[in-house]
């Protein structure tokens, strides 16, 4: 699914954004914590790790 850069609003009114992987992982400053979730590889966001991996 390559919506990046798209933005859509929910029910709620409220605005999304899609970003990529690697747009995400700029928004992450040297020291901050992070947190993801997953149950044994299913749900593990891959390509976010990979891009953190990458930037840092």
């Amino acid at each position: 699914m390559q919506t990046y850069g798209q933005e859509f609003t929910r029910g709620s009114g409220k605005r999304i954004k899609i970003v990529s992987a690697l747009d995400a992982v700029k928004l992450i400053h040297a020291g901050n914590t992070i947190a993801t979730g997953g149950f044994v590889g299913i749900g593990v966001p891959e390509e976010l790790l990979l891009a953190l991996e990458k930037h840092f």
